[in-house]
């Protein structure tokens, strides 16, 4: 059996962009013990009632929704550990492709065709060597994004 204790929920608020519904992302607190949001469940509608006092133009809408296993795994390490690794392997195909087109390319008059892909060759394959160093913190979700103050004060634009 499940307590209250064991659910966890995301909040999560967003404001479109004038007329239209493609969302800007703008609060978003992840992995909060439900309990927690019952008993705080006011300050969110709050967050969102003060943002739509300052932008009453845009549509402002506030969802809470329960963290499933593959939610969390986004939030997991093992995500970016994955998603280096078919990067790794999306790189060496690529590579792969290259050097057999390479091969394959017949001669034009100054060869830059042979150039170009040679190229484009040594560009992926400087980052495949360099995979293992690379920042991939711009795959990772956050687990807290706020930016409320900005847009309390109106200072955010779209």
């Amino acid at each position: 059996m499940f307590s209250l204790k064991d659910i966890e929920v995301c909040v999560k608020i967003t404001v479109c962009i004038k007329n239209s519904n493609i969302p800007d992302k703008m609060v978003y607190f992840n992995l909060i013990p439900y309990f927690f949001y019952e008993r705080y469940s006011w300050f969110f509608r709050y967050l969102t009632a003060r943002i739509q006092v300052v932008h009453p133009k845009r549509r402002v809408y506030l969802r809470c929704y329960q963290v499933t296993p593959e939610l969390k795994y986004w939030f997991s390490e093992k995500y970016l550990q994955d998603k280096r690794k078919n990067i790794e392997r999306s790189l060496r195909a690529k590579v792969t492709e290259l050097n057999r087109k390479i091969e394959s390319c017949a001669d034009d008059l100054f060869g830059y065709g042979k150039q170009d892909l040679v190229e484009k060759r040594d560009k992926y394959q400087y980052r495949l060597d360099n995979i293992a160093n690379e920042d991939l913190s711009k795959y990772k979700y956050d687990t807290y994004f706020n930016n409320t103050k900005e847009w309390m004060k109106g200072e955010t634009e779209l």
